[in-house]
């Protein structure tokens, strides 16, 4: 067991306390929202971008803009239906512990997401003896070999964002400064 392993624990223990004590209605919606948020936004910004006056002189700040607007708008109606179902299942009998049972559950699966793509994040963009540390973690490896399994498989981020990536990056230059070392 290495730090990553201990890394894991820690966050996946936090994730589930406070799925505790948020309950399964504010963790499934936050969950669903979020998803949602990402997949609409992701997908929307550009249209929506494209449809209204110029905000900005720089194309990608307007997009910014509009994907920050779609996430709030879609927070502030998580929120909304939040307070309604919570306030619903309090009438429920043993409807609290139930629900703050199962947000532990949810929050698990939140921090496990939120382990892979760190984890992921740190495999792609290595510094000191990452990469090793991860790869010698039995859990690191797993969360971060199969994060992009998962995304790609709930469809959050649409196919097209590798074609887009990959031609982004044959724009680059051949020596590249990265944190302040230089690649070729």
């Amino acid at each position: 067991m290495n730090w990553v392993d201990i890394l894991v624990l820690v966050i996946l223990v936090i994730a589930g306390y406070k799925g505790f004590k948020s309950g399964l209605v504010r963790m499934g919606v936050f969950l669903v929202v979020m998803g949602i948020g990402l997949a609409l936004s992701s997908r929307l910004t550009q249209p929506i971008s494209n449809l209204l006056p110029s905000m900005s002189e720089n194309d990608r700040v307007q997009s910014l803009i509009v994907f920050l607007v779609l996430i709030i708008a879609l927070i502030i109606g998580a929120e909304i239906i939040n307070r309604v179902l919570v306030t619903i299942i309090k009438f429920v009998p043993l409807g609290g512990l139930a629900n703050n049972l199962a947000g532990t559950a949810i929050g698990l699966i939140v921090g496990l997401v939120i382990m892979s793509a760190l984890l992921a994040g740190m495999q792609k963009f290595p510094f000191g003896s990452i990469q090793e540390d991860i790869a010698s973690s039995s859990t690191g490896s797993f969360l971060a070999d199969n994060f992009d399994t998962v995304i790609r498989g709930f469809k959050l981020i649409p196919s097209d964002w590798d074609q887009d990536i990959k031609n982004r990056m044959g724009t680059l230059p051949a020596q590249t400064i990265f944190l302040g070392r230089t690649e070729y």
